[in-house]
């Protein structure tokens, strides 16, 4: 005679909701019995505190009664001199450089120094004028004028350190990007001249100097070189 086992899926989940409770509650019953056998079956600590100040005592004997063992004595003195040796680095030398360096770049062009002119002079007069023909006049507007006619002048002389000048291009430009000795040398297009109206007794530290056209002056002069003959010469 055989028996069936019929599982009904209705009556297992009735069980578990009736009895939900007591199994957790067996599993709480369990895991406080685990905790409470394993504290009472660990290896308890048997020795009393004499058995300590025993063993202290003992390791303190040991230490005061043992043998002390002086560190080796190293000649440090013949180590440093052998030290400061030179050492042979063929032996050592990499055939190529770990961490090779660039290769050095030359600074830019910049500006170079510019040598002011030396001794610098002023000579002032007045002077009278032969004038014929047109001359430039206020504004820089073109006037016809003839006759006698006076004039305030001044006349400036100065030394232009020309081979300084050069040497001077040439120590600045050598070290540069794009070098030609050819080329990098000074030229001179024209000069500048400024003026300032000072007080007797005024420092020229002081004074406000402003730009003065010496190309107009230079027109100015040539044209009396050429068109006027010089009459006479106030003392």
């Amino acid at each position: 005679m055989k028996m069936k086992v019929s599982l009904d899926p209705e009556a297992v989940k009735a069980f578990f909701v009736d009895h939900t409770e007591k199994i957790v509650f067996a599993g709480v019953v369990a895991c406080f019995g685990l905790i409470v056998y394993g504290a009472v079956a660990r290896e308890t600590f048997e020795k009393e505190p004499e058995d300590l100040v025993t063993a202290a005592q003992s390791a303190q004997r040991h230490i005061e009664e043992g043998e002390f063992v002086p560190p080796e004595f190293r000649p440090y003195a013949e180590i440093a001199r052998t030290n400061a040796q030179p050492i042979d680095l063929p032996p050592y030398r990499w055939e190529k450089a770990i961490d090779e360096p660039p290769a050095p770049t030359k600074p830019p062009r910049g500006i170079p120094p510019v040598l002011n002119v030396r001794g610098l002079r002023a000579e002032a007069g007045r002077a009278a004028v032969n004038i014929s023909g047109t001359v430039l006049g206020t504004g820089g507007r073109r006037q016809q004028q003839s006759g006698v006619r006076g004039l305030r002048y001044v006349v400036l002389t100065g030394l232009v350190p020309i081979q300084e000048q050069f040497f001077a291009y040439e120590d600045y430009f050598r070290e540069r990007k794009q070098y030609d000795r050819g080329r990098d040398v000074p030229t001179y297009y024209w000069y500048a001249v400024e003026r300032a109206e000072v007080e007797p007794g005024q420092d020229l530290d002081e004074a406000e100097f402003v730009p003065f056209d010496t190309r107009k002056s230079l027109a100015v002069a040539r044209q009396w070189a050429t068109t006027g003959a010089e009459a006479a010469t106030a003392a």
